[in-house]
Formats: C-alpha cells, sequence, structure tokens
C-alpha cells in the first residue's frame, strides 16, 4: 500500500514512548542513535564512538546490552558480520517484555530462531519492520509499520476518531 494510502492517525493511536524505558542500538551510528535522545539510558553495540558523541547523546557502550534494554532496535548493514547476528543464543538473553525492532534490510536477525524463540515464551513482543521475507502467518503480536517522522499522538488524535 502506497504510504499516501496509509492512516497515519491510526497508526500513530497505537505508539509506544520511549521516555524511561533502556533503549539498545545495534550497529548503531550516530543518526540511529538519535533515539536515544528520547530515553535516560540508551546503550550501543558493537561500533566504537567517540567520546565525545557518546556524551552529547548520553549513550554508553555494552557488549552485552539486550539483556538490559526494553526495547533493542538493529540498524546495521547485512554483511557476513551481521548476517543472523541476532541467533537463538542471543535472543535468549533478551528480557521477556523486551521488544526488537528489526529495521535492517537483511537477516541481521535470524528468521527461524525468532520464531523459535517466541513460540516458546521467552520473547513476546518482536516488532519486525523488514520487508525483505515476511513471516506474518508464523509469528503473532508482531507489527509492519511505515516509517512515520515528525507525528505525535496529541497532533493526531482529533483525526483518529474520525
Amino acid at each position: 500500500m502506497p504510504a499516501y494510502k496509509k492512516d497515519i492517525a491510526a497508526i500513530v493511536n497505537h505508539v509506544y514512548d520511549l521516555e524511561n524505558k533502556h533503549v539498545g542500538v545495534v550497529a548503531a551510528s550516530t543518526r540511529s542513535l538519535s533515539s536515544c535522545n528520547f530515553t535516560d539510558k540508551c546503550s550501543y553495540l558493537p561500533i566504537h564512538l567517540p567520546a565525545d558523541v557518546e556524551k552529547e547523546l548520553n549513550v554508553q557502550r555494552h557488549p552485552s546490552v539486550v539483556k538490559y534494554c526494553d526495547v533493542v532496535s538493529t540498524n546495521g548493514p547485512l554483511h557476513p558480520e551481521t548476517d543472523n547476528f541476532f541467533d537463538a543464543e542471543l535472543l535468549r538473553k533478551m528480557q521477556n517484555s523486551a521488544y526488537i525492532v528489526n529495521t535492517t534490510r537483511g537477516m541481521i536477525v535470524a528468521r527461524d530462531a525468532l520464531v523459535k524463540v517466541v513460540e516458546s515464551a521467552l520473547l513476546d513482543k518482536p516488532v519486525c519492520l523488514h520487508t525483505a521475507r515476511s513471516f506474518t502467518t508464523e509469528i503473532c503480536d508482531h507489527m509492519l509499520s511505515p516509517f512515520v517522522s515528525d507525528t505525535e499522538e496529541s497532533k493526531y488524535h482529533d483525526h483518529a476518531e474520525l
């Protein structure tokens, strides 16, 4: 469906706030870490950022970031080091209530491992934003969403009620 036909107001009505959440950013860049401006705790891996950038964004590099995060966002390009980076072992380390947001174009998240971890109730809220290979019939409680920039519920609330 083209973006201009999407009901953005209805989508924004179901947006969750990052405030007071611990956000983990995998394959972090300065741009992908901009989401850390909305939270008090943000960790990243594996790219090392300059100290002044870490201080400005209030982030810390943390090798076992996924254990502590409420939200983990994948942002890296697919290459041999990131292919299936989120395997069953890493997915099992995540909090059960955590969200994983796969914004990458490739398979940084091992598809079959994610299905097994969700089916075994070790992780109950995957959020998969990639479109390369959809497995919507195999995982419930997931979301496919368009990129929505500069939106907030209060701005669109009246339109969502229409």
